[in-house]
């Protein structure tokens, strides 16, 4: 691959990775092309399921960069992506097992003083119950 197209592919990637990110994390607009039915639904989510989407957001993003280097292990703009959303998922992580609990074992605290683990409902059981 030459130079040029490489340059082309780095800079539509970096281009389409950053705004469909930010553009899906941005609830308010994406609500203009919902239909009134997803767009209520939207706004319904509790602040634990949109912090659990922007972590799923930043995992997505990673895995698809991830893709990317691994046919262009050199490539200094997707590197940096690659550590700027890893610090930004590390970061949601964080924050949302401080709010609501761990996501996985190995987001418990380092203590281990108990198996926190089990103390926080399970996905399936986040919903609206009756």
């Amino acid at each position: 691959m030459n130079n040029n197209l490489s340059g082309n592919v780095k800079s539509h990637m970096n281009s389409n990775l950053n705004s469909n990110l930010n553009s899906n994390l941005d609830n308010s607009s994406n609500l203009s092309n919902l239909s009134d039915s997803n767009a209520n639904a939207m706004l319904k989510l509790s602040d634990r399921d949109k912090m659990l989407m922007l972590v799923q957001a930043y995992e997505f993003a990673l895995v698809e960069v991830g893709l990317f280097l691994d046919t262009h292990p050199n490539d200094r703009t997707a590197l940096a992506y690659f550590k700027q959303y890893r610090e930004l998922k590390h970061q949601a992580v964080s924050e949302y097992t401080r709010r609501f609990g761990p996501i996985t074992m190995d987001h418990m605290d380092n203590d281990l003083s108990s198996w926190q683990w089990i103390d926080n409902p399970w996905p399936w059981e986040t919903g609206s119950e009756g």
